[in-house]
């Protein structure tokens, strides 16, 4: 069995990772739409590393650009 340690990310190691304000990360969130909080500790919550990359990734294969409007189509 392979010993990984799994890595926790504080609310505003999110923010800062993600782009995300804590209202939309709490938003989404309880939609089911971004990985669940964990309590760590009395009243501290983190996320768990691994998920919320993950949640990074689909988000990313979901939507590989975005084209602003004015802007020149991407070369293909």
């Amino acid at each position: 069995m392979e010993n990984k340690t799994e890595q926790f990310l504080s609310k505003g190691a999110v923010r800062e990772m993600t782009a995300l304000s804590d209202a939309t990360v709490k938003r989404l969130e309880i939609a089911g739409d971004f990985p669940a909080r964990r309590l760590v500790a009395g009243r501290r919550v983190a996320w768990l590393a691994s998920e919320v990359t993950e949640w990074m990734c689909k988000r990313r294969r979901e939507n590989p650009s975005v084209k602003r409007p004015g802007s020149p189509a991407a070369p293909e």
